[in-house]
């Protein structure tokens, strides 16, 4: 039988995800090779290479050092605490950065990273109350996981309103405590907008401010269209009304990537109050002193009322 050449044995090898780092002496004598995938270097025999056989620490059927496990495990930012048996047996590590243990089978194959620095974790109950806790809020309603909004209530003024739970454990605080934020105590706009979306379809809000609608958004008023404004001499009254719309209306909140710089939370996918191209009108009435509601003039009979 012919002996292969160098190049045929590099194409061989290759078309099985493996490099040659030496000559070839023939099909029985080991070679070193390189896997092309993770890196990992060893001796093969090419016949076996030629038959199929790949990797092994691709396919986690190598017995490593513990030496090398902890600096496989050091480059990706994690101690190792526990003892290595081998690729297929978890391992208890710690992660350098935030401190957090978890136990992980030793497969370098892919990537490893901490889920707690990646906002990956789980959360247990207790987990939950004390993140929400931590960042001043009650927690009101089931949670279910950091991008479903949920209901929460300000620990020191009360205000409750419905949000991500990563924009809270990412430290945003309560607007209504906010100096910068919306003051329910000024005179304010409820204001209903469109939404120009980079993901298909328009969106709308709902929202209030003490400011003008322009200033509100700042540069994301291009991606605006002012569909109607109401303006309240008490920002408290704005603030009941939206939240009486959001309430009415939450089957049809936006829950996808965010939008906007801020105020994401108050989208809704369809044109809830059907303002949009004279689809319908609302008036402003004012039912008794202090208590204002919306009415729906043409369309749905009812958009939102303050309870007395």
């Amino acid at each position: 039988m012919r002996k292969l050449t160098q190049a045929e044995v590099v194409a061989r090898f290759r078309s099985n995800d493996l490099e040659v780092l030496e000559p070839y002496q023939g099909s029985q004598t080991p070679i070193l090779c390189q896997c092309l995938k993770c890196n990992y270097e060893r001796r093969a025999y090419p016949h076996s290479v030629f038959a199929g056989c790949r990797c092994p620490n691709c396919a986690n059927q190598v017995r490593l050092t513990q030496l090398e496990v902890a600096a496989r495990f050091e480059m990706r930012g994690m101690e190792l605490l526990g003892e290595y048996i081998n690729n297929d047996l978890p391992i208890l590590v710690r992660c350098k950065q935030c401190r957090y243990e978890r136990r992980i089978k030793p497969n370098f194959a892919g990537a490893i990273g901490c889920p707690k620095c990646a906002n990956n974790l789980s959360l247990t109950k207790a987990d939950v109350v004390e993140r929400f806790t931590v960042n001043g809020f009650k927690v009101i309603e089931p949670y279910r996981n950091t991008r479903t909004l949920i209901r929460v209530r300000c620990i020191k003024c009360k205000y409750e309103r419905r949000a991500r739970p990563n924009h809270i454990f990412q430290g945003m605080g309560c607007p209504n405590c906010a100096d910068y934020g919306f003051q329910p105590s000024k005179p304010g706009t409820l204001y209903y907008v469109r939404v120009t979306s980079p993901f298909g379809d328009p969106l709308y809000k709902i929202g209030i401010t003490n400011k003008s609608v322009g200033e509100r958004f700042g540069k994301d008023f291009t991606k605006v269209t002012i569909i109607e404004t109401w303006h309240f001499e008490h920002g408290a009254e704005a603030f009941e009304m939206e939240q009486d719309i959001l309430k009415d209306y939450d089957a049809h909140r936006w829950t996808g990537p965010d939008v906007l710089e801020s105020g994401n939370d108050e989208l809704f996918i369809r044109d809830v109050l059907g303002l949009d191209k004279g689809q319908g009108q609302i008036e402003l009435l004012n039912v008794k002193p202090g208590n204002l509601c919306l009415k729906r003039v043409k369309g749905e009979a009812k958009v939102a009322a303050l309870a007395e």
